[in-house]
C-alpha cells in the first residue's frame, strides 16, 4: 500500500512527536525539523523535477505538469522564515503553525505519488514547497552562530554540544585541546535520523536540478549509516573573512620514501603471484613503515623553521597542511603546540597520520587529523588571559595564553577506501624490490564507520578533508560533499606529481564545478622523487594541484632546496549563486589562489 502524505510525515517524526501530525501546534519543532519533513516529502514524491523556475510558467504546458513560485509569494515566505529566525523563541510562530496544520488537514490522506499518469501537479506539492522555503530561510546562520544569535538557535547549538560532549574521547585541558569524537549526526531535533538528516550548508549548487539546488541555508543528507557527518560548531564567534586572505603553508613531507617503507603484511608464502596456490587469488596486503619519523624533534624543528620563514612574507600564517600518512598522532600534537607558539594567529592544521586521537578503540590505520582554533575577532594579539588560579611555581612560569587561543578542536577520521598498488605503480615508484610486481597489493587498513568532518573556520567559510581514494570514489561521501558544499576541500595524498592530466586533478575539477568548492590536493615529495629517479618519465616537481571556480593550476616545488610552499587564497563573494526559485545566497564565498611562494628552512628560535 502506498504511503500517504500523513503516514510519510509520521514515519519521519520521532515517536514522541508523531501526534503533531493530527494537531494544529508544532510548538516542539525547530525549523530544521520542518525542513527535513518538507524536503523529504518533495524528494520522495519526485516533485523537484517538476519545478519550473519561470514564475510566469503555466501549471500545464506541452502536456507536462509543473509548479512554480511567484516573486510575491516567495518574498512573503522569506519574511515568515526570517521572522521565525529572529524572534528567538522555542515555539513556532502562529502563522507558520497554522500553515502547517492547514497543510496536514488538507493533504494528510493524499497519496505520496500519483497512482496513474498525471497531467496537473498534485496540489500538495506547492503547499509543501512553501513550508520548505519558510524552514530554509529560518535556518540562516545555523552552522556558525554569531554573538547575539536568537535564543532559538542557541538552544539548537546547546543540543549539539551536549551530544558532542557525550561522545568526547578525552580532554587535554593543560594544552588547550578539546579532543572530540564528533557531534550529533543531525541538526534536526524531533526527526528520525534513520530516514534523513539536516546539516548547515555553505554554498548553493547551481548545477543540475535536485534538492541541493533548492535550499539556501541547510542541506538534506542521507540517513545515518554509510556516512556519519560531524559539524564542529564554533565555541565562539568567528573572525570575519570578507577582506582577510588565507595564508597556508603546505609541506610535502616526507621528502624521501625508501622502498623498504612498503612491506608485505603477510607471510611471504601468502604473497605469491597469480597461478600459485595463494588463497588470495593474485593479491596481497602491504603496510607502510614510517621510516621518516625516527627523529621527531628534528622534524618539529624543521616545521617550526618553515613556519617562521613563511611568516616573513605574510601578516599571519593561517593554516598548515601535510600529506597523507605523513605524521603520527603524537608528533601531530607536538607540532600543533609548536606551530601555535610560532604563530598565535594560526587557525588550523591538517595532516595525514598512521593513527588517530581516539584512545577508546583501534588507533592504527590511515587517518586525517585536524586541529582548528577558534579566535574571537575582538581579541588583539597582545591580550592575555589572567593567570591560572593555581599559584604553583610551574603554573606561574608557564607562558600566559589568551582565552581565545585555548579553544581548539581536535578530531580524526579514517580513510574511506583502501589503496591498491598495481604492478604498473610498483614499477613507477621503483618499489618492486620490496613488493612482488606480479600481484596487486591492497593497503592494510580497517575502514569501519565512514565519517565526514566539517569545520567552520571563518564566519562564512567551512573546510573538510579527504584522503586519496576518498576523492576518486563517489561512494559514499560525494553526495554529502555536494549537498553541504564546503568552501575548501583539502585532499591528502601519497601519490605522484599533481598534474592537470592526472586522476586527482580530474576529480578535484569536478568538485569545483559542482558544488563550486576550492580544492587543494597535496602529495608528499617522496614518491615524486622515486618516480623521477627511475628516469622513465620527464622529471616533475608538482606537489599540489589547486582547483576552484576561477580556474586550475599545478603547484611546483622549486629545485633549489625549497621545502614547502606558501599559498595565499583570497575570498570572493559569489553574488550569482541563488536557489533555483531565485533566492540569492548573499553569504557565498569562493577562495581564489592569488599567490604562491617557495619556503626555505631556517634554524633557531
Amino acid at each position: 500500500m502506498q504511503d500517504t502524505v500523513g503516514s510519510y510525515v509520521a514515519s519521519l517524526l520521532l515517536q514522541q512527536s508523531q501526534s503533531s501530525t493530527t494537531q494544529d501546534s508544532l510548538s516542539i519543532w525547530y525549523p530544521t525539523d520542518l525542513f527535513l519533513v518538507t524536503a523529504s516529502l518533495l524528494d520522495a514524491a519526485g516533485a523537484y523535477a517538476h519545478f519550473d523556475p519561470d514564475p510566469d510558467s503555466d501549471a500545464i504546458r506541452d502536456g507536462f505538469p509543473r509548479f512554480t513560485l511567484s516573486p510575491t509569494i516567495r518574498e512573503g515566505l522569506c519574511r515568515l522564515g526570517k521572522k521565525w529566525n529572529s524572534e528567538g523563541k522555542t515555539t513556532i510562530p502562529s502563522e507558520i503553525s497554522k500553515k502547517w496544520a492547514a497543510f496536514l488537514e488538507a493533504y494528510r490522506n493524499h497519496p505520496m505519488r500519483p497512482t496513474t499518469k498525471f497531467i496537473s501537479p498534485p496540489t500538495w506539492w506547492s503547499a509543501c514547497y512553501e513550508l520548505f522555503v519558510i524552514a530554509d530561510e529560518a535556518c540562516e546562520g545555523l552552522g556558525s552562530p554569531n554573538e547575539g544569535q536568537p535564543s532559538l538557535w542557541k538552544t539548537a547549538v546547546h543540543h549539539q554540544k551536549i551530544l558532542s560532549r557525550k561522545q568526547s574521547s578525552s580532554q587535554l585541558d593543560d594544552e588547550g585541546f578539546d579532543v572530540s569524537a564528533g557531534s550529533s549526526p543531525t541538526f534536526s531535533v524531533n526527526c528520525n535520523g534513520g530516514f534523513a538528516n539536516v546539516f548547515p550548508k555553505t554554498r548553493v549548487s547551481t548545477a543540475g536540478c535536485s534538492h541541493r539546488n533548492f535550499s539556501r541555508n541547510v542541506a538534506l543528507l542521507p540517513k545515518t549509516g554509510n556516512v556519519r557527518c560531524h559539524w564542529h560548531l564554533p565555541s565562539e564567534p568567528l573572525a570575519d573573512d570578507k577582506e582577510k586572505p588565507i595564508d597556508i603553508l603546505i609541506i610535502p613531507y616526507p621528502f624521501e620514501i625508501p622502498a623498504l617503507a612498503f612491506r608485505s603484511a603477510q607471510d611471504p608464502k601468502e604473497s605469491m603471484h597469480r597461478g600459485d596456490d595463494s588463497k588470495r587469488g593474485g593479491w596481497a596486503n602491504f603496510k607502510i613503515i614510517q621510516t621518516w619519523l625516527t627523529e621527531p624533534e628534528k622534524l618539529i624543528d624543521l616545521v617550526a623553521g618553515l613556519a617562521r620563514s613563511a611568516k616573513k612574507d605574510v601578516d599571519s600564517l593561517n593554516g598548515v597542511v601535510f600529506p597523507e600518512y605523513s605524521l603520527s598522532f603524537d608528533i601531530f600534537l607536538k607540532l600543533c603546540e609548536e606551530l601555535k607558539r610560532v604563530e598565535p594567529c594560526l587557525e588550523f592544521v591538517v595532516a595525514g597520520s598512521s593513527n588517530n586521537c581516539d584512545s577508546r578503540g583501534e588507533s592504527n590505520g590511515n587517518h586525517v587529523l585536524t586541529c582548528v582554533w577558534h579566535k574571537l575577532e575582538s581579541d588583539s594579539d597582545e591580550e592575555l588571559v589572567e593567570a591560572s588560579s593555581s599559584d604553583s611555581e610551574a603554573s606561574q612560569s608557564k607562558p600566559k595564553r589568551r582565552e581565545a587561543d585555548r579553544r581548539a578542536i581536535l578530531s580524526s577520521r579514517k580513510k574511506h577506501h583502501r589503496w591498491m598498488l598495481t604492478p604498473s605503480q610498483l614499477s613507477d615508484y621503483a618499489i618492486t624490490s620490496s613488493l612482488d610486481p606480479r600481484v596487486n597489493w591492497w593497503e592494510t587498513h580497517n575502514i569501519g564507520q565512514r565519517e565526514m568532518h566539517f569545520f567552520p573556520f571563518r564566519k562564512n567559510s567551512t573546510f573538510t578533508s579527504m584522503i586519496c581514494e576518498d576523492l576518486a570514489r563517489s561512494d559514499p561521501c560525494h553526495e554529502v560533499l555536494r549537498s553541504i558544499g564546503p568552501n575548501l576541500v583539502f585532499v591528502l595524498l601519497m601519490d605522484g606529481p599533481q598534474l592537470v592530466n592526472r586522476w586527482s586533478a580530474r576529480y578535484a575539477c569536478s568538485l569545483s564545478d559542482d558544488p563550486g568548492c576550492s580544492v587543494l590536493t597535496l602529495t608528499s615529495f617522496g614518491l615524486i622523487e622515486r618516480s623521477n629517479r627511475t628516469q622513465a618519465h620527464k622529471p616533475q616537481r608538482a606537489i599540489a594541484f589547486f582547483s576552484s571556480p576561477f580556474g586550475q593550476t599545478s603547484l611546483y616545488l622549486p629545485n633549489d632546496n625549497a621545502k614547502a610552499l606558501l599559498i595565499t587564497l583570497t575570498g570572493e563573494e559569489e553574488s550569482h549563486r541563488s536557489t533555483i526559485d531565485g533566492r540569492i545566497d548573499n553569504n557565498s564565498r569562493a577562495w581564489r589562489l592569488t599567490s604562491t611562494q617557495p619556503v626555505y628552512e631556517i634554524c633557531g628560535t
